[in-house]
């Protein structure tokens, strides 16, 4: 879909561009690539390429934590991981922006685990020890 190819160029523009970034930003980035995700729930290739775009634009940028936040990105988030089970990119992507978003302190904790629920939690806590655990062994 388009959409792919659109997360794709805007996070080729993003990745290890300050300026890129910042123009991105200030586009309306965050907004456009949750409304991707959103418009295209079912196809996990936009998920995967939305997820792993919002990844780049709220990891160094707090104010970008809290658009998402704000936006209701943790439901689009929890929305592709209950829809995509077993796709493993899928998943790892929306697990590591779920992680990003939660070290914003106890306000972005307890909005995640309101949206989420314990069980999720849980299941992102189990996939990351997967994930620790497969790379000591070597599988990763």
């Amino acid at each position: 879909p388009l959409q792919v190819v659109g997360c794709l160029a805007l996070e080729a523009l993003v990745r290890g561009s300050e300026e890129g970034l910042e123009q991105v930003s200030a586009a309306g980035g965050v907004a456009l690539a949750l409304d991707a995700l959103r418009a295209n729930a079912e196809v996990p290739s936009v998920q995967v390429g939305g997820c792993n775009l919002l990844q780049i634009l709220v990891e160094p940028r707090p104010e970008a934590r809290a658009e998402l936040l704000e936006l209701g990105g943790s439901e689009a988030i929890l929305a592709a991981l209950r829809l995509h089970t077993v796709n493993v990119a899928v998943r790892a992507g929306a697990f590591k922006l779920l992680c990003t978003l939660a070290r914003d302190g106890a306000h972005a904790r307890a909005r995640l685990l309101e949206s989420a629920g314990l069980g999720l939690i849980a299941e992102v806590l189990n996939f990351l020890v997967d994930v620790e655990e497969s790379q000591e062994l070597g599988t990763e």
